[in-house]
């Protein structure tokens, strides 16, 4: 029933098996059961380089093996037809972990003898009138493993991830929706920032409002690819969901984007207003009877009036708002410019009559920050941004990540990317342009019309920057609230097969017949205890991810591609 033949016996625990180029897992198994011995060298050939494992003994794997061939030879010996097509697939899963987990011993260099074995197939990977090839750098003429340890001055910048200097998005007009440029301009300008700030690990909202879970929403369908079902979910939100949002937003006709962030702004928690928008404290009081008074505002857009500029701020008829913002925001004592007289009355009924100063202040730290200018392109004076596009507060730095631009009635802009598949830099977007297709501009934003420019869109300074990512569009996924969650799954049945596979994972005891509500209701009593084995298997998983992906750098990569391909039992 069981015959075995080892092409070699080290001592009393070791045998030896030597296969080209396959690896057979079992019959080293079946070696080490028959042989009485622990371990087996396996030794693979292969016409560049030869490898030897070490593979370990598995009782139970053998066990397991050998009652299939015990079920096999007892139907053959009782004059029955044997079973050939039965499932094998848990031992060829078994199989492939021994493989995985089987030491790699040593490599050695494949001598050929001239003539010892002659095959086509071996002369396509060897050809003895010729030798591989070694990368040299493009710059010192130096071996690429060397100028890679100790690079040169002359080395030449090798193509990486980051070479792609364009992407698709939003298209105007998809769907047969004209007028969409608002919306489309909207959802690009803030989709980089937004990614790159909200996350888990920045943000944890105790409880989400129907407008964060609509924009969270947009925000994951377009990492998508899903452009038009990404402006169609925020669209359709405003104009229904919101006050006034029939008049304010109507479906295929132009809105302002200010009214998008004020909506926004209005219609979010005041924890989600926190960290998308920013909050300013004005003190005013009288320089003669200290009368006092303090207003608090939270801004979708902070509006920079034209009365807000002075003369100082002026050079050759132009402004730089970014430096306007700063005074503004960190104003001391400054004379009032709407009124600057107290009219506070004495108690002779005579009006005070003092100079009226006003400080200012942002009293939270958002994670955005978007400013509005006001926009008149028959002024005399215009804006114009400087080289420096950062924005230092007294608590915190942020960076210019993103300009929108408008004119008759048409909005466009230009976003900051860093993104691990694209060039680090400048992107200009424009809905009509190249059927939606975003291009890199440069280091900096062109701004080739600066009367043009209408909002200013600033992120936090010094932040995790993450890539749009499947993984990433999960993690922003997870910041909705279940039930807006649940309600844009498209297969209810798919919902409840989520949570039978939740459940049976974590050996959770339930009926076969309850309802996708009362599973749901299981999952949150067991929330905790589920959760935490999560965390457990995640953390063995990663370990195990570490150990193969050193396992895998240490071995030759051509080669092993080749050897995994004849991998089998």
């Amino acid at each position: 029933m069981l015959a075995v033949s080892p092409d070699g016996i080290i001592d009393d625990d070791t045998v030896v098996e030597i296969k080209c180029p396959l690896l057979y897992v079992p019959q080293c198994q079946l070696e080490m059961y028959a042989t009485n011995t622990k371990t087996c060298h396996f030794v693979c050939w292969t016409p560049r380089r030869t490898y030897i494992y070490l593979v370990k003994r598995n009782d139970k794997f053998i066990q397991e093996l050998l009652a299939h061939l015990k079920s096999f030879w007892s139907q053959a010996l009782a004059g029955e037809i044997p079973t050939w097509n039965m499932n094998l697939e848990f031992l060829k899963t078994k199989a492939q972990d021994i493989s995985d987990q089987s030491k790699l011993l040593k490599t050695l260099s494949s001598c050929r003898k001239e003539n010892a074995m002659e095959h086509s197939h071996f002369n396509l990977s060897w050809n003895k009138n010729e030798f591989t090839p070694k990368c040299k750098c493009n710059g010192c003429g130096k071996l690429q493993v060397i100028c890679n340890l100790h690079p040169c001055d002359k080395k030449l910048p090798r193509a990486t991830i980051n070479s792609m200097d364009a992407f698709q998005s939003y298209t105007y007009g998809s769907g047969q929706i004209l007028n969409s440029c608002y919306i489309d301009t909207f959802l690009e300008a803030i989709y980089h920032p937004f990614t790159r700030q909200i996350t888990p690990a920045t943000t944890n909202f105790t409880k989400t409002t129907p407008a964060m879970d609509t924009l969270l929403e947009s925000i994951v369908t377009r990492q998508q690819g899903k452009f038009h079902s990404s402006k169609m979910a925020l669209w359709s939100y405003l104009r229904n969901n919101t006050t006034n949002g029939q008049a304010t937003f109507p479906l295929g006709q132009m809105a302002a984007i200010s009214n998008v962030f004020s909506v926004l702004c209005k219609e979010m928690s005041e924890q989600e207003k926190n960290s998308l928008f920013m909050t300013e404290s004005v003190d005013i009081k009288c320089t003669k009877c200290n009368h006092k008074r303090v207003s608090v505002n939270t801004f979708g857009t902070y509006f920079i009036h034209s009365s807000n500029i002075h003369m100082t701020d002026i050079t050759n008829s132009t402004y730089d708002p970014i430096r306007v913002i700063e005074k503004l925001l960190m104003q001391q004592d400054v004379l009032c410019s709407q009124r600057s007289v107290c009219l506070q009355s004495k108690e002779d009924s005579s009006v005070c009559g003092g100079k009226l100063v006003q400080s200012s202040s942002l009293i939270n730290n958002p994670f955005l920050i978007a400013i509005e200018l006001d926009k008149d392109e028959g002024r005399l004076v215009q804006p114009g941004l400087s080289r420096k596009l950062n924005l230092n507060l007294v608590k915190q730095k942020y960076d210019l990540a993103a300009i929108i631009y408008h004119h008759n009635f048409h909005f466009w802009c230009e976003v900051f990317v860093h993104d691990k598949r694209y060039k680090e830099g400048w992107y200009l977007y424009n809905d009509m342009w190249n059927n939606g297709k975003t291009e890199f501009v440069g280091k900096q934003p062109q701004v080739k019309t600066p009367s043009h420019m209408y909002i200013l869109l600033f992120e936090k300074s010094q932040v995790n920057i993450t890539s749009g990512s499947k993984d990433h569009a999960e993690s922003t996924r997870n910041l909705m609230s279940l039930d807006f969650q649940n309600s844009i799954t498209p297969d209810t049945r798919q919902v409840k097969q989520n949570y039978l596979n939740i459940l049976k994972s974590s050996a959770i005891c339930f009926k076969e017949a309850t309802t996708c509500k009362e599973l749901k209701a299981i999952l949150l009593e067991n929330e905790q205890s589920i959760l935490s084995e999560l965390k457990t298997s995640t953390k063995t998983e990663r370990m195990e991810q570490t150990a193969t992906s050193i396992k895998r750098e240490i071995e030759h990569s051509d080669d092993i591609v080749c050897l995994k391909r004849f991998k089998h039992l």
